[in-house]
């Protein structure tokens, strides 16, 4: 199957879009000398939201993001919060900062009420959760925000970094309001998907093509899909291009797959 997957990669016409193009004349924020792995779907998240948000305070939770502190791979200031970056964020920015929150979907899971707290207070931080499914697989299929509607937020959204354009115009549009404001992307990891780590992207396209995760924000309530992909793949296709779901969570996954066709299909 993976050789399949990079044969389609290949004939795929590659053209590249104006935000992308604006994003990588950018002087780089994120340095090369880091420890983190090849092809990691959190680091290419993190790399993009830091490139668009302009003088951020960046607050981190627990993991393998929270690394780039000890090698001082980051030209911005950097808070290692442990798992509870949401309560240290809401300090930081009582005093004033340009706060943004990039943490993994366990550290957000784990400390729950602490971010739906700086959301009811609508705390001026923008918060990205970056989705790598690591945590315990409990979230496999699903996101950490469809469990959580109810989130007081100014502005929320999900995302991708298989779809770039989408992500930025998201972070844009956080990052001209003020208050509380929440961005879940999914970010494939090579190493706990079990797939090539040169087809991060092609994997979180599948994500979105076949339904398992849907892009869409909510301003005053409604929401509103940001991509509707315009021919809906079999699951299967995103199910085969790792090995990150047993058999149990195969069928939870169509089943949350066929919620998200119904949402696909509102106007």
């Amino acid at each position: 199957m993976e050789e399949d997957l990079e044969a389609e990669i290949q004939e795929k016409e590659i053209t590249v879009g104006p935000e992308i193009l604006a994003l990588a004349e950018k002087n780089k924020i994120v340095m090369t000398s880091n420890p983190i792995c090849s092809g990691c779907g959190s680091v290419l998240g993190l790399k993009i939201a830091l490139q668009i948000i302009d003088n951020p305070v960046l607050v981190v939770s627990s993991g393998d993001i929270s690394l780039f502190g000890r090698y001082k791979s980051l030209s911005v200031p950097f808070v290692h919060a442990g798992l509870n970056a949401a309560a240290v964020a809401s300090g930081l920015a009582r005093a004033g900062g340009n706060v943004l929150v990039y943490a993994g979907d366990g550290a957000t899971n784990i400390h729950l009420s602490s971010v739906l707290a700086a959301a009811r207070r609508n705390d001026n931080i923008l918060y990205v959760c970056y989705n790598n499914r690591g945590y315990d697989n409990i979230q496999s299929t699903g996101n950490v925000f469809s469990n959580t509607r109810n989130i007081e937020a100014a502005y929320a959204a999900t995302a991708s970094v298989s779809h770039i354009e989408d992500y930025i115009k998201k972070l844009k549009k956080a990052a001209a309001m003020t208050g509380f404001r929440f961005i879940e992307v999914l970010c494939p990891c090579p190493a706990a998907w079990g797939y090539d780590a040169s087809n991060t992207m092609e994997v979180a396209r599948l994500a979105v093509e076949t339904a398992s995760w849907v892009l869409y924000e909510i301003i005053d309530d409604k929401i509103e899909i940001t991509s509707r992909p315009p021919k809906i793949e079999p699951v299967e296709r995103y199910v085969e291009s790792h090995s990150m779901f047993n058999e149990k969570e195969i069928i939870k996954l169509k089943e949350a797959v066929n919620k998200n066709l119904k949402l696909l299909q509102k106007k």
